[in-house]
């Protein structure tokens, strides 16, 4: 059976979810701002990834954007931004 995942596609799904998380911030304040005496943090780095383990997240929120480069460089720059900010999030410190 052929593979009927591409490149393109892979970059695609990352990008969702890595936009997803760049405009996490500004749900998170109205999220920690509406419940400011909760002050849950989860490890970023562990067996299981957050959610596994965890409490399910009760909102989710969905943002799709053109990753426009071919630089792997600029790629890899994003997805470790990406990951900054993902581990942040879920030490609160966003």
């Amino acid at each position: 059976m052929a593979d009927t995942h591409s490149r393109r596609d892979f970059l695609k799904n990352t990008a969702l979810v890595g936009a997803g998380l760049l405009s996490a911030p500004t749900f998170a304040l109205e999220s920690r701002q509406l419940s400011s005496h909760v002050q849950n943090q989860y490890p970023f780095y562990g067996q299981h990834q957050a959610g596994i383990v965890t409490p399910a997240q009760k909102h989710i929120y969905f943002l799709v954007l053109d990753l426009d480069t071919t630089y792997i460089v600029k790629v890899k720059a994003i997805f470790q931004t990406w990951t900054n900010y993902s581990r942040n999030l879920t030490q609160g410190k966003m």
